[in-house]
């Protein structure tokens, strides 16, 4: 560790010099969090803050949809915003053509905005209904809130299924177009938590594809 961070390091956190111990390696990942927030006010100490890219730049909500039949969106989180994803659920529990929602959540985290659509979306007459597993780590008691908050607004919750957990994340958004019902659907390896979009790792997949719709629209039925 260099010099003038192990100084202020002990300054910030009030250490004496026979309090600290260096080892190699970390003791605790969640200890970073703790320094990140000690060097808050230290911007010299920090690296440069990184804005992810709108994969979907619309200036137009409307044609968000339009834009997926034309082709399929790939989202690398934390690079892509994950912006883009509040943006389609956020715009569909306000569309009139949309029919239905559906949706697995398995760590909400805190204020959720897509939780708030799902609601919004129940009020405005869509069917939503929403895969809620309660057995996500360190979530349990969070998830058992929000599932109680949406059903008390009309939102269809499913609470998991006994001796499974289920850990896959799915949206489904169905509409009703011009030219027949079509299905929407959002596929993804991380959770639908815009605080743990902006640290971890993850690729998500936006479609209208037939087949995909068909295979979600055939797994939501089993669950």
């Amino acid at each position: 560790m260099p010099d003038n961070v192990r100084q202020f390091l002990r300054t910030k956190l009030d250490l004496e010099e026979e309090e600290c111990f260096e080892r190699p390696g970390l003791l605790n990942l969640h200890d970073l969090f703790e320094i990140a927030a000690a060097l808050a006010d230290r911007p010299e100490l920090n690296n440069n803050p990184f804005i992810p890219r709108n994969a979907v730049p619309l200036k137009k909500p409307s044609l968000i949809f339009q834009t997926i039949r034309k082709q399929d969106i790939l989202l690398h989180h934390p690079y892509d915003s994950f912006q883009t994803v509040i943006d389609l659920l956020d715009y569909a529990s306000r569309d009139p053509k949309t029919l239905a929602i559906k949706q697995t959540l398995y760590r909400t985290g805190g204020d959720n905005p897509l939780t708030n659509s799902l609601i919004q979306a129940a009020e405005n007459g869509k069917q939503v209904t929403v895969l809620m597993e309660l057995k996500a780590r360190f979530d349990e008691e969070r998830n058992i809130v929000r599932a109680r908050e949406m059903e008390q607004h009309g939102v269809h919750v499913v609470y998991g299924l006994v001796g499974l957990k289920i850990h896959g994340k799915m949206l489904q958004i169905i509409r009703r177009e011009d030219d027949g019902v079509k299905g929407y659907c959002h596929l993804s390896t991380g959770n639908y938590n815009p605080n743990t979009s902006r640290m971890y790792t993850d690729l998500a997949i936006i479609t209208a594809d037939t087949k995909i719709n068909n295979d979600v629209t055939n797994l939501f039925h089993a669950l």
